[in-house]
Parts: C-alpha cells; sequence; structure tokens
C-alpha cells in the first residue's frame, strides 16, 4: 500500500519516524511552518497536492 503525508515543517522528526517504521510506502510531503495564519492559502495547497496525488493514482 502507498501512502500519502501531508505535514508541517514543525512535525518533520515524528512524521519521518513513523512513515520509516511503516510497513507500507510513505511519500511525505511537508509544508512551510505558519500557514495556518493564511487558512485560504492552507487549503488551497493542500488541494493542490491531493489534486496532484488524484493525478498520479
Amino acid at each position: 500500500m502507498r501512502l500519502m503525508c501531508l505535514g508541517c515543517d514543525a512535525l518533520a522528526r515524528p512524521i519521518y519516524l513513523c512513515a520509516a517504521q511503516s510497513p507500507h510506502t510513505v511519500d511525505v510531503t511537508l509544508l512551510r511552518l505558519g500557514l495556518h495564519e493564511d487558512p485560504e492559502d492552507l487549503r488551497d495547497r493542500l488541494q493542490g497536492l491531493l489534486d496532484g496525488a488524484q493525478d498520479q493514482g
């Protein structure tokens, strides 16, 4: 199974630890710290990443 993890730079270390320990392939994408301060931009970026993942699948 191939999984996609979208996360914040602030959580990079635990995200990569979990991805490394997973029995599945995990594609990690980190977003810059502070995007939560502009929710519209955050939503647009996340939606773009999800749309791109669907195009590849």
